[in-house]
């Protein structure tokens, strides 16, 4: 069975290793695996650099790339991005499929997000996500989401769940760690607590600096709190100035995969309180690297993490600060919940839903 691999042109780095990962391991399903497109690739960072370039990236994604995904028309499709669900439009009806990671576009406003763009584009995606064979979730929460807004045909949504790579390599040798804190710039004895992701407001970003200045420490000064991901807003800035935590702050930026897991590594915990997600990869990210996290109680965490995270209400800052302050101070608990997490982990390996997949696609129409 052949099936075209579809990617988008997304910066999100969960977007490329979600394609890259089912690219490695469908062959191993008896899928072979073409993927569309390649050359497009440079693209990616467009979209930040300005009107004009701008204009350039929405002219791939919405015409160039749509005639590419032409090519794909006399075989079996899988658009791993729903942000380019609309190139089903150029597909055979019922012989593609579309991974649907959340709908975010349609929730982020409760939160103060301008969705209104973003929104009309899933709308339009949308439209032609209704010529699927199937749409792929990775969690029985968006699926539901899906079904409430959209009535989609339920036995034509399906739930598989993403993998956590295997390779994140905990980082427990002292010397190797000393070097990681001095990269890092992190003094021996620091400890800090560790935020992967967006900025995005769904992301409760200004509630964790909130939670980070209501934790109390002996001293104060032991305590740190560090951003890996998009850059702090302008608002986030000006909270952690006015709470007195802007110098405790440190924001590295994106990382890659050994910086990643040596911050894991490092961290007491993972502090991920997202009012919305449709997967969350970093608290199970976090637990293959042995580190235990405090989760947004929602019914994606729940599905995922279910007790091998502490959830906690992301609108209630004292429920958060509880559970991190707990955590903190109890390290048999701690350490309880991280080998927890980590056997968690491991029930989520690409090989399962590579072998997921080639069954839906197998069902679509041949």
């Amino acid at each position: 069975m052949r099936i075209a691999l579809i990617e988008g042109l997304s910066g999100l780095g969960s977007m490329r290793r979600y394609a890259a990962r089912l690219a490695d391991s469908l062959p191993a399903c008896g899928v072979e695996v073409a993927r569309v497109p390649r050359r497009a690739q440079q693209l990616i960072p467009l979209a930040e650099r300005g009107a004009v370039a701008r204009v350039f990236f929405y002219l791939d994604k919405y015409l160039l790339l749509q005639l590419r995904a032409l090519a794909a028309r006399g075989t079996r499709a899988h658009v791993t991005d729903h942000g380019y669900g609309h190139l089903l439009f150029s597909l055979r009806p019922g012989r593609a499929c579309v991974t649907v990671h959340d709908l975010a576009p349609f929730v982020s406003e409760r939160w103060g997000q301008p969705v209104g763009r973003a929104a009309a584009a899933f709308r339009y995606s949308l439209r032609a996500m209704r010529r699927a064979g199937r749409l792929v979730t990775p969690t029985a929460a968006v699926r539901e989401d899906i079904l409430e807004r959209t009535g989609f045909p339920p036995d034509r949504v399906v739930v598989v769940p993403n993998g956590v790579d295997a390779g994140w390599v905990r980082v427990s040798e002292g010397a190797e760690r000393a070097e990681w804190r001095a990269r890092f710039k992190i003094e021996r004895g620091r400890r800090f607590l560790l935020h992967v992701g967006g900025t995005e407001p769904r992301k409760n970003v200004e509630g964790l600096i909130e939670v980070f200045a209501r934790l109390d420490c002996p001293d104060e000064r032991e305590l740190w709190l560090v951003h890996a991901g998009a850059p702090f807003t302008r608002a986030q800035r000006a909270r952690a100035d006015a709470l007195g935590v802007a110098d405790r702050i440190v924001a590295h930026g994106a990382c890659d995969d050994a910086e990643l897991g040596a911050l894991y590594s490092l961290a007491e915990l993972l502090v991920f309180p997202s009012f919305y997600e449709g997967f969350g990869w970093p608290p199970l990210e976090a637990a293959a690297c042995g580190t235990a996290s405090v989760v947004g109680d929602t019914p994606a965490a729940r599905e995922t993490l279910g007790e091998a995270a502490a959830l906690a209400d992301p609108h209630a800052p004292d429920a958060l600060s509880g559970a991190i302050r707990a955590l903190l101070e109890d390290e048999t608990d701690r350490r309880a919940l991280a080998a927890k997490a980590e056997a968690r982990a491991r029930e989520f390996t690409w090989e399962r839903t590579a072998s997921a997949l080639a069954k839906v696609y197998a069902e679509m129409e041949g």
